[in-house]
């Protein structure tokens, strides 16, 4: 029906323009302003009726981030516990994240992406891992999405023979 006629008009949206939890801001990006009331009246009926629901729905959309942006709500578990340790200067991070909140010099946190080393995530944790066995970062945390195959243990080969606690 209507469905298929709609199939294929349109682009998808690009990862940017998804919503995200951690930055309601960044849902804003790329909305055109609405339109004025001159090229209202320049459009044919059925698109001046699109512009206005369009419009209505972008002021919806903008008053719920206002009060969405106003919530006091927790941060990630995992990106408080990696920042009370020291940051990301001083844990090892080996999880599935693609990225993570990190606390700025200006005591603002900001969303950072993971691999600032540019490769894939599988040797962004390998990375990761050797920082920890080397004694440059002395916290290591890991999920279980990365767990499978690493190990962290402090032999005659590796540097850091600090002993490990978990």
């Amino acid at each position: 029906g209507s469905k298929s006629k709609a199939k294929g008009k349109g682009k998808s949206p690009s990862p940017s323009d998804k919503p995200s939890r951690s930055n309601l801001s960044l849902f804003s990006k790329g909305t055109k302003p609405p339109a004025t009331p001159a090229e209202l009246l320049a459009m044919d009926p059925a698109t001046r009726r699109k512009q206005e629901r369009y419009d209505r729905c972008c002021a919806t959309r903008n008053r719920l981030l206002e009060v969405a942006n106003k919530l006091k709500l927790p941060g990630n578990p995992l990106d408080i516990l990696i920042d009370e340790l020291g940051g990301t200067e001083k844990v090892a991070e080996l999880t599935g994240r693609r990225s993570r909140m990190v606390r700025q010099a200006n005591g603002k946190v900001a969303l950072e992406k993971r691999n600032t080393l540019k490769m894939p995530l599988d040797k962004q944790n390998i990375a990761e891992k050797h920082l920890f066995m080397k004694g440059d970062k002395l916290v290591a945390i890991l999920s279980e999405a990365a767990s499978a195959g690493i190990s962290l243990q402090a032999d005659r080969r590796v540097a850091n023979q600090r002993r490990r606690v978990h």
